[in-house]
């Protein structure tokens, strides 16, 4: 007797998968009718590092905040090179659009989703508490912040990729 769940047929897991995804966005979906917020006006609206392409470079060796006030830049410490690069791409595949940050935000969460599935699959011995265990990640109103928040990015981008690391890990 294994503690791993028993195999399911692939159209089980397919449709996990999807309810988990749709699931999120269905959730989530009243934040694509966001605007810029709080520190998303200066991130987004005012930082010449996501607009202009040829600068992508910098996103790799400057803080988050340096475009701010080049006395203080590298004082501040805070470097999130990933974050700056989706937000950069995204500023220019939707035309800076709000709703294309917020959209990112939340298929960025709906991966993180995902990768709370693949761990709660490797770690419980239901499918069904499995299911259970990455809605609830899912949907729990802690997320919303990271989600609603375009400044808030890294957070789900951190959790998709360190879910599916950790998911990884286990199998």
């Amino acid at each position: 007797s294994s503690s791993q769940p028993q195999p399911q047929p692939q159209s089980a897991v397919r449709r996990s998968a999807w309810l988990i995804v749709f699931a999120t966005l269905l959730v989530f979906a009243r934040c694509l009718g966001g605007e810029l917020v709080y520190d998303d006006h200066l991130l987004v609206g005012r930082n010449p590092l996501i607009a202009d392409l040829s600068r992508l470079g910098e996103l790799f060796s400057s803080s988050y905040w340096d475009f701010l006030d080049p006395n203080t830049a590298q004082h501040v410490g805070y470097y999130r090179p990933l974050s700056m690069l989706v937000l950069t791409l995204v500023y220019h595949v939707g035309d800076a659009a709000p709703w294309a940050f917020h959209a990112a935000s939340i298929l960025l969460h709906a991966g993180a989703c995902l990768g709370a599935w693949a761990v709660a699959r490797r770690l419980l011995t239901s499918e069904r508490a499995a299911l259970w265990a990455a809605l609830l990640f899912s949907l729990h109103p802690v997320h919303l912040e990271s989600v609603a928040w375009i400044s808030g990015v890294s957070d789900p981008l951190a959790m998709c990729f360190g879910l599916f690391a950790v998911a990884g890990i286990l199998s």
